[in-house]
């Protein structure tokens, strides 16, 4: 039996209820249900399991159970739980604080041999990093997973980097490469996001190796911090730590260790903070640059697709720069963008993005400083363009999507972009003071389960119909008409 099936029955054995009566009441023929409870067969769709749950007078958590069971079964444990940390680094990646944070003080000790306790080894870490960060061009280099939920020593390298701007750090982490592991690599990826987005001299590099052998509990001291002066080795748990001065013969051996695993390695992320000119930032593809199948999701309202060139002279600004050059440029990328089509290109966006569209005529792709905001009456025809493309004929497969931001939660800031075949995704967020940043993921796994991600919400409880995203947008539009 499957996993949906076994929780269905339970369910019905709870409520006493017979595979007979709730096949008269579903309308479900007999021995199909029959199938169903027995794990032979399975509900081609979501709403039938929901119809059975409303039956079965199941409560919220329940339905939800149900509904979790039936993804299991329909696409594997695997790919669920991979989606699902995917689904999570979305929900949780927030807008980096500019606020640097008030280091404590470390009065100046010596460092003992070794460390026992969290406290202390964190106090010790404290100490190395203060020292390096006071030096001229310091750098910190670090071999870790960030696997804990307080991803130490990730927090206090965003503190310090953000306090001592000037700090570099070097941070390499293993990846499994098995298939089955791919939701871990999600998940260790996913705690960098925040330092990525915050502090622009922090560079992430991987390699391929087995978890748990390298990183596992039953590894005495896998974690490794090296600055100029000191080498700390820390336990998978950073709760035990043994500290090597700078000269000494252990010092040169770790040394040695991080460069031999450096030179094997290969950069995990590509940062490009306040995103250059309105030229370079939209730039045509490469050519040879050809993409299969591209993915953007969005809260805010993606009307490039829809812009015509009249409406491009209305957005940019007339006193921009060498507004002519960038004009010429952005027409030329707006005629490489491929129009919203299921079989290569989707467009997630929501209904609280329009209105805010609406409402002030800003185009958030753009950098803030280079537009203008729409007048009404250009806001109302890209908003119909829009509907025009949802309201396509029966049959035709739409690549636009409303998310239902109730389900679909991530920051209303973020923008995630993949290209298929390119085996990279990016993440765009936009910054209230320093504009657009951008971190393109660059190892092949955590991009495709990014992208595996979006391809499975196109038709799911996430987002809605693009008849039911027609219908709500039709009702927007004649709110301001």
């Amino acid at each position: 039996m499957s996993s949906f099936s076994e929780c269905l029955k339970a369910h019905m054995d709870r409520r006493k209820m017979s595979t007979s009566e709730l096949s008269r009441l579903s309308g479900i023929e007999y021995s199909f249900l029959h199938r169903i409870t027995t794990g032979k067969r399975f509900p081609a769709k979501l709403q039938t399991v929901e119809r059975l749950g409303q039956l079965l007078s199941l409560t919220p958590e329940e339905q939800e159970d149900l509904r979790i069971q039936y993804d299991i079964t329909r696409v594997g444990p695997d790919v669920y739980h991979r989606r699902q940390s995917v689904r999570r680094m979305l929900e949780e990646i927030r807008f980096p604080t500019d606020a640097k944070e008030t280091l404590p003080a470390v009065p100046a000790q010596a460092l003992p041999a070794s460390c026992d306790g969290r406290l202390q080894v964190e106090g010790v870490t404290l100490q190395i990093l203060t020292q390096e960060a006071q030096r001229t061009g310091g750098v910190v280099r670090l071999l870790a997973q960030p696997g804990l939920k307080e991803a130490f020593p990730l927090r206090l390298l965003r503190s310090f980097t953000l306090a001592f701007p000037s700090l570099t750090v070097n941070h390499i982490l293993c990846f499994d490469n098995r298939a089955e592991m791919e939701y871990r690599n999600v998940d260790i990826f996913s705690p960098l996001i925040p330092t990525l987005f915050s502090t622009f001299h922090y560079h992430a590099y991987y390699f391929y190796g087995d978890h748990d052998t390298l990183f596992g509990r039953l590894s005495l001291f896998p974690n490794l911090l090296l600055t100029s002066g000191f080498a700390l080795l820390m336990s998978p748990d950073y709760c035990s730590a043994l500290c090597f001065p700078r000269g000494s013969d252990s010092y040169q051996v770790l040394d040695r260790r991080f460069s031999d695993c450096f030179q094997n390695c290969y950069p995990l992320s590509m940062v490009t903070p306040k995103l250059p000119a309105l030229q370079s930032y939209f730039a045509p593809p490469a050519a040879g640059d050809e993409v299969d199948h591209t993915f953007l999701l969005s809260h805010t309202f993606f009307g490039l697709p829809l812009l015509t060139g009249g409406l491009c002279g209305h957005l940019l600004k007339q006193n921009l720069p060498d507004r002519s050059q960038a004009m010429e440029d952005f027409l030329n990328y707006l005629s490489s963008l491929p129009a919203p089509n299921r079989e290569s290109t989707c467009y997630f966006t929501s209904l609280e993005g329009i209105r805010a569209f609406l409402d002030s005529g800003l185009l958030l792709e753009f950098p803030v400083d280079t537009i203008s905001p729409l007048p009404m009456e250009d806001r109302l025809f890209l908003v119909r363009r829009l509907l025009s493309l949802l309201s396509a004929e029966e049959g035709v497969e739409v690549g636009l999507r409303l998310c239902r931001t109730d389900r679909l939660l991530f920051s209303p800031s973020l923008k995630c972009l993949c290209r298929q075949n390119l085996s990279r995704a990016e993440l765009i967020l936009c910054h209230p003071r320093q504009g657009l940043i951008s971190v393109s993921v660059q190892e092949p796994m955590i991009a495709a389960a990014l992208t595996d991600y979006f391809d499975s919400i196109l038709d799911s409880r996430y987002t809605l119909s693009p008849a039911e995203s027609a219908r709500q947008v039709a009702a927007l539009l004649s709110e301001y008409q």
